[in-house]
């Protein structure tokens, strides 16, 4: 092997090192940081096969740090000896970069058949309601998920007025919800984890007309599962709808609060 050879193999093999090195060893989050690993699921310890695929991520993620770590320092400190003029072969140095980059290429490709194996296993998550979540193929699209035949958006995080939260919905390509029946939504909602005091807008109001309540598409409301004494127009101003989760019950409230929402869609 030429002295051409040789520099062309270690520029090639340090290419390979940091692009393993640093980009991996930067990119993929320390296993003993759980708040880094931002592309695991943190899972129940109940959930078996989602815990074992998280662990078996964070072992591999681990290897080919320190696998691509062992190949940097090795041609660091073979190229030092200026050369190969002392200590190791140009054989030794190209068997031992072929092996290291073998070991490597498995490791990757191991990783991203956890990591398949793993999101599988997410998508195939589904709340108590039965509703499909994130399912790529599924009859919904993300962020939405199927309860019943309706594909549902439930907002918690952003809080907004009724038509503030109207138009959210309708930049989804949604609208805010409305029913024939309630059950599959009720036992939707019933299964997150939602503080005490929050309500969800739907497209309920009678702002039109006091005590005439209907759906943003002018169809009446009947028959719904008012919370007791409710609707009472409190203060003269309660013209919009809430669903209330910690009682499975709705309730009229005024249309300027800022509340969490749902929206729906019919694909």
């Amino acid at each position: 092997m030429t002295a051409h050879q040789i520099i062309r193999l270690f520029m090639l093999s340090m290419s390979i090192c940091m692009i393993f090195g640093v980009t991996l060893g930067s990119a993929l989050p320390e296993p003993d940081s759980p708040e880094d690993s931002s592309f695991l699921l943190d899972e129940p310890a109940d959930e078996e096969p989602s815990t074992r695929l998280q662990q078996q991520a964070e072992d591999n993620a681990s290897a080919i740090r320190r696998l691509a770590e062992v190949m940097k320092n090795m041609v660091t400190v073979t190229a030092n000896q200026r050369c190969l003029g002392t200590g190791t072969s140009a054989q030794q140095l190209t068997d031992s970069i072929k092996e290291g980059f073998s070991v490597l290429v498995g490791a990757v490709q191991d990783l991203n058949t956890t990591m398949r194996h793993f999101n599988e296993d997410l998508s195939k998550r589904t709340t108590s309601a039965g509703a499909t979540v994130f399912e790529d193929d599924g009859p919904c699209p993300a962020p939405f998920f199927l309860a019943g035949e309706d594909c549902l958006y439930i907002e918690t995080e952003t809080l907004r007025y009724f038509d503030a939260a109207r138009q959210a919905c309708i930049e989804m390509g949604a609208k805010l919800a409305e029913f024939t029946t309630y059950d599959h939504f009720i036992s939707a909602v019933s299964a997150m984890d939602m503080h005490e005091d929050a309500e969800l807008y739907v497209g309920g109001t009678d702002a039109d007309s006091e005590g005439n309540w209907r759906w943003l598409s002018g169809r009446r409301i009947e028959s719904i599962p008012w919370a007791s004494g409710e609707p009472n127009n409190a203060d003269g101003r309660e013209n919009c709808m809430a669903f209330r989760p910690s009682d499975n019950h709705f309730n009229d409230i005024p249309c300027s609060f800022r509340k969490e929402y749902a929206c729906i869609r019919k694909d």
